[in-house]
């Protein structure tokens, strides 16, 4: 559906060296790619010269806004029916709902604004990377793997959406906890067709952004691990007496200094662009999966059409945690090895050459840097010791509520606060 055969590849061939060549570059290689977050229609591109060209380019951003209006207005529309309903049992799969259109919303919004403040000009042309690198043909199947599990993500979610409009179209009982209202923000019946075609859309444009991250997350970690296996073979080198007379280890290491300069600041820009995108989606995907399992623990009892139409949604807050950090994880790692790398390289520390130690000191130094990754927000680099931490907090919260429930439900009754 995304078109996988054309997502962001490396060039293969002679290194573009002037801007338009690489703008042109740029283009033909991240078409597909384009084309995927043009399905969006939240991404408007480039404005390119010609009247009837600017004419389109802004009809595109109206478009763009309208449709982040609308996001917000079904907010404003959930919030305000979970304080309606506020107390009976439908509430906690509202909540869900709430959350889950916040993270669309979100999607919306930053998509917008990574165009707006040229932060998709910027990743575009950083990831660009002239080489004909065997390593990117893994990562080539590597992100058709992502796109297709992309796709298959949004048939389920539709085939998700359509068993609900089946479910309410014939009024089959699916228990208390789900009430279809939250589903129509245009509140008249005639309105509610249209209401998960918006939710199918927003439910699109969520996936294809995830989508977009781990693509782009997946490229780094890709050219990182390239440079690394480049940078290991200066210890095969001190095996080769031959080789060691003709290559100059200090010009050498010097080149992979550079490298990882220039590496250091693609992987820095692409967080520029996604810290706060990160720290918002893993923000709001601890409540989703924490009141997607009490919405299930609450299914169970109802039956198995609850069971249902419920279980997705767990699904999808678990994909998304591990889009969101599993590739960013192993980046981290990747960029960590590097200094393991300079150590095991015999070649750079005897026979003791002054010039060579220097650059070697001064790599290490750069490789050291702890706060190079993407991050949530500047707060900490998303890692492995991060994910347990927020799988923690998520069973945390979990059990808290499981706790709580009772005892709420109790005085809730009491107090004539729970309405059935």
């Amino acid at each position: 559906m995304y078109g996988a055969g054309g997502i962001p590849m490396l060039a293969v061939g002679p290194i573009v060296e002037t801007t338009e060549e690489k703008m042109t570059a740029v283009r033909e290689k991240f078409s597909w790619t384009m084309k995927m977050l043009e399905m969006s229609l939240i991404y408007y591109g480039d404005r390119q010269p010609g009247c009837w060209n600017g004419f389109v380019h802004y009809l595109r951003v109206g478009l763009a806004l309208l449709m982040i209006s609308t996001s917000i207005y079904y907010n404003l529309y959930l919030g305000n029916l979970i304080v309606k309903n506020w107390g009976e049992e439908s509430n906690v799969m509202e909540i869900v709902v709430f959350t889950w259109s916040i993270q669309v919303s979100s999607s919306m919004c930053f998509l917008l604004y990574w165009q707006y403040c040229g932060y998709m000009h910027e990743i575009f042309m950083t990831i660009h990377h002239p080489t004909s690198s065997k390593r990117y043909e893994e990562a080539r199947t590597v992100i058709h793997q992502v796109m297709t599990i992309s796709f298959v993500v949004f048939v389920v979610c539709i085939l998700m959406l359509g068993a609900m409009s089946t479910v309410h179209y014939f009024h089959v009982d699916a228990g208390g906890m789900i009430k279809f209202e939250a589903y129509n923000m245009f509140v008249h019946p005639y309105g509610y067709p249209f209401s998960m075609m918006f939710i199918a859309y927003g439910l699109m444009v969520w996936n294809i952004v995830l989508t977009f991250y781990v693509v782009v997350s997946y490229v780094m970690y890709f050219e990182l691990e390239r440079f690394n296996g480049k940078l290991a073979r200066l210890a095969i080198i001190d095996e080769n007496p031959e080789q060691a007379k003709i290559v100059d280890i200090g010009d050498e290491l010097l080149k992979h200094f550079s490298t990882k300069i220039q590496l250091g600041k693609m992987v820095q820009t692409v967080n520029n662009a996604f810290e706060v995108y990160v720290f918002v989606m893993i923000g709001t995907n601890i409540p989703t999966t924490v009141f997607s399992l009490l919405s299930f623990m609450t299914a169970i009892q109802q039956g198995w059409l609850s069971v249902a139409l419920v279980t997705p949604g767990i699904c999808f807050s678990i994909a998304e945690l591990i889009g969101l950090t599993a590739v960013p994880a192993k980046l981290y790692d990747t960029i960590l090895k590097v200094e393991g790398v300079l150590y095991s390289s015999p070649c750079i520390w005897y026979p003791y050459n002054e010039r060579v130690y220097a650059i070697a000191n001064a790599f290490i130094s750069h490789a050291r840097q702890s706060n190079l990754g993407i991050s949530l927000w500047g707060f900490a680099v998303v890692s492995k010791p991060l994910i347990l931490t927020t799988i923690s907090l998520t069973v945390t919260y979990l059990t808290l509520m499981i706790e709580l429930a009772p005892a709420i439900g109790h005085e809730g009754h009491q107090h004539g606060l729970i309405r059935h």
